[in-house]
């Protein structure tokens, strides 16, 4: 039998010693990712308060009006993360030090997008797997239930970028169901048809960055 331990919001920030400095609360962190520039500093004051207020309120409202700006408000909170260091005496390495002989057996599940946990394992001369049980031995399974500023997508050479839907098209709480891309070449240049299913049905506008063309060659 394996012992899951849980870490919710605020477990990072009151882990103890960090570097820099702990990570901060919900309520403090689009304040931050604002002082670094970046997709934060450029979303309106009303939002950048309802962030302060209910971060995934914020981050609900963020989706329908900026969607094209989600990706790269996501990098900038991964790059963001990617710098909190347990220091000495942090809870996270005490933890793993006080579970002693019974640490293959633990598992942790976290809510958080640092790296803490993380850190704390390799510091204390452990590997981490992310697919669960059963780990490799001195693998301890870490489980990201809401992401990490460390998981990129794998889109291999063929990925697509520079391509956003605008969902105020479709509908209150609609979402893509199904996405089909077709690409062919007219007159030299690369075109891309998308067709999408939404719970409501509804067509979508396509909203093309720099790299990629989402409207269908003229006839």
């Amino acid at each position: 039998m394996s012992t899951l331990f849980l870490f919710g919001a605020g477990a990072s920030f009151g882990s103890g010693p960090c570097s820099p400095n702990p990570p901060p609360l919900g309520g403090e962190l689009f304040g931050e990712l604002r002082k670094g520039g970046g997709v934060a500093a450029r979303v309106s004051e009303d939002l950048a308060e309802l962030f302060r207020r209910d971060f995934e309120a914020g981050m609900d409202r963020f989706w329908r009006d900026h969607n094209t700006w989600t990706s790269e408000l996501l990098r900038d909170m991964a790059r963001y993360f990617a710098v909190f260091e347990p220091s000495e005496g942090n809870h996270y390495m005490a933890l793993i030090a006080a579970l002693g002989g019974t640490r293959k057996k633990a598992v942790f599940a976290t809510t958080n997008y640092d790296l803490l946990i993380e850190h704390a394992i390799v510091r204390s001369g452990f590997l981490i797997s992310y697919g669960g049980l059963p780990a490799v031995p001195r693998n301890i399974p870490v489980l990201k239930i809401h992401g990490s500023c460390n998981f990129l997508p794998d889109m291999g050479t063929g990925g697509i970028r520079g391509i956003g839907f605008d969902m105020s098209q479709a509908g209150e709480g609609a979402g893509i169901l199904a996405a089909r891309f077709e690409w062919r070449a007219q007159s030299g240049k690369l075109w891309n048809s998308v067709r999408l299913k939404t719970q409501s049905d509804q067509p979508l506008r396509c909203i093309t960055q720099a790299s990629a063309s989402c409207t269908p060659p003229p006839s």
